[in-house]
């Protein structure tokens, strides 16, 4: 472990030392005895945290490190500190706290974050805590297999899976001034076959009866030939074909709107205003928004991020925050009107059509490579 950060990696040694040559059957029935009795062998044992000293270690740090795989981690009450970075490699590990309210991991820092870069994890009735008054801690999902995260609270936490997480399940999660997003791994044009990849790892997730806020907030995966009416909560759509949005409300809602991997999606008549949480379409063809306003306000905004996608058509809409493009082939922004706080920022996109705008006050940015079908 180094002093700015923490990798726990474990592992374990069964030694068979002093033993005689008996007969090869004996040796082998010792040998079986021995791995089966010593501890750190086949895992299946429950370790407890208890910062009291009523446990078999009195902080998290130490029980990973002696722990085998299948084995449990049982964390009692008590406030339990996540120092700067915590990088978790492990595999078949449950972590369980005795109390979902009680049972606290605490960041102690702005800065502190949670990388989950094992496979086999489960983590049930925790209570995972930020510094807050903002959700600045951070919990990552890193690209691996069979992460479960369920009956848990997160305070003021920014939680992110990557897409190319499989079997990932986050169930009956009560989030408190925190957010919830997706978020990609790879350069799209020196890796084009991360959205394949991403959509096949997605279709395998489970995001169910969560709350934010005392809100529910909903997540369609792999849903087709839909239409979708007076969402106020947030909503993130992954894999999904033909589905219409129709009289979206998300005034002041802390989620937000996210488009994954998805395929001839219609966003009509909306309010999608969220106060916080990811804006954001990846990898996605076929977008439209049309007659709805995007983006709350000048000083209170998250940015609308479009990536890696074909075809997206903004029309006729109002728009107070800042539109961020990036390697968008195929685009048409029209007729829209840029209020204070809304702007363009376009990089490296092909067929750009952008024309019939008003600019109250920002305008438009130009980076590298944008090029365009049709002039402002």
């Amino acid at each position: 472990m180094d002093t700015m950060g923490r990798t726990c990696n474990f592992w374990s040694f069964n030694r068979l030392a002093g033993l005689g040559v008996i007969t090869l059957l004996s040796l082998f029935a010792i040998l079986i005895l021995t791995i089966t009795l010593l501890p750190g062998g086949a895992g299946g044992e429950e370790i407890v945290v208890d910062q009291d000293g009523g446990g078999d270690h009195t902080n998290l740090y130490d029980a990973v490190d002696m722990a085998s795989p299948g084995d449990t981690i049982l964390i009692e009450e008590g406030d339990y500190q996540i120092d700067f970075f915590l990088t978790l490699r492990n595999y078949e590990l449950t972590f369980k706290g005795s109390n979902k309210e009680r049972t606290r991991l605490t960041f102690d820092h702005s800065s502190s974050s949670m990388t989950l870069r094992g496979r086999d994890l489960s983590f049930l009735n925790i209570n995972f805590t930020g510094t807050g008054p903002t959700p600045t801690n951070r919990i990552t999902i890193y690209a691996q297999r069979n992460i479960t995260l369920q009956d848990c609270i997160f305070q003021n936490i920014n939680v992110r899976v990557t897409t190319h997480n499989t079997n990932f399940r986050f169930e009956n999660n009560i989030l408190r001034n925190s957010n919830f997003g997706y978020e990609h791994l790879f350069d799209y044009m020196n890796f084009p076959e991360a959205v394949d990849l991403a959509s096949a790892s997605m279709s395998t997730h489970t995001i169910m009866n969560n709350t934010l806020d005392g809100e529910p907030f909903h997540v369609l995966i792999d849903t087709e030939n839909s239409i979708v009416v007076s969402v106020d909560s947030g909503l993130i759509l992954v894999n999904c074909n033909n589905v219409t949005l129709d009289g979206l409300y998300f005034t002041n809602a802390p989620l937000g709107l996210s488009i994954i991997n998805s395929s001839m999606i219609t966003i009509n008549g909306s309010m999608v205003t969220p106060i916080s949480g990811p804006l954001d379409i990846w990898g996605s063809d076929n977008i439209t928004f049309s007659h709805s306003t995007l983006g709350k306000s000048a000083d209170q905004n998250p940015t609308f991020y479009i990536q890696h996608s074909e075809n997206i058509n903004i029309t006729s809409c109002g728009v107070n925050t800042t539109i961020q493009t990036s390697y968008v082939d195929g685009m048409t922004i029209s007729d829209n009107q840029f209020n204070a706080g809304g702007s363009l920022v376009l990089d490296h996109d092909l067929g750009a059509t952008i024309k019939n705008n008003d600019f109250e006050e920002q305008g438009i940015q130009f980076t590298y490579g944008t090029e365009f079908e049709d002039s402002i």
